[in-house]
């Protein structure tokens, strides 16, 4: 073999290893304790911002190497605010890691929530509301992950329901504060 083939070759062997590695690592978490309301409320007391948002626009952000991940960009609105200083109608934007395994996407393209209604059929992506409840931490862009507790509000009507029941300030409109 020659100085390229070999290369050539080492670069392959390095690129299956990798991938096989990369969908070895498992994204592993606890196991929630208590009753929905008491994982509603570990799950508020743990995010910076709790809100509703709406999809708005989305993408996918390819690698333009082999060392960097496909990431989903979109861009949401808020509808309601439940913790943080976000505003009603203000734009928030998220991006989040797909190669990782605990990076989850909001369209469920890549699959990461599966239904199957017979079991003699193959299973397959569940739909997803283009609304979601998020609790998230950090700064802008937020990140969504498979351990938090978001997820689209056709999936969580329950801690809606435990966080419209918790005292919060009165919202105020991302237009109010733009307009003044």
């Amino acid at each position: 073999m020659n100085r390229k083939a070999i290369r050539w070759t080492c670069a392959a062997w390095s690129l299956v290893f990798s991938v096989m590695v990369s969908s070895a690592l498992a994204c592993s978490w606890p196991p929630p304790k208590g009753t929905e309301a008491e994982q509603t409320q570990a799950a508020y007391d743990g995010a910076e911002y709790v809100f509703v948002a709406k999809l708005r626009s989305r993408s996918l952000a390819m690698p333009s190497s082999p060392s960097e991940s496909i990431h989903e960009n979109a861009q949401l609105v808020v509808l309601e605010v439940f913790k943080g200083d976000l505003l009603v109608g203000q734009p928030v934007s998220i991006r989040t890691n797909l190669q990782d395994s605990c990076g989850v996407s909001l369209i469920n393209g890549p699959a990461w929530i599966q239904e199957n209604d017979f079991p003699q059929r193959p299973s397959r992506a569940m739909y997803f509301s283009d609304t979601w409840l998020l609790y998230v931490t950090g700064r802008e862009p937020f990140a969504v992950a498979i351990y938090s507790r978001s997820r689209p509000v056709n999936l969580v009507r329950g801690d809606i329901d435990v966080l419209r029941q918790m005292p919060r300030r009165l919202p105020r409109t991302w237009k109010s504060i733009i307009y003044r």
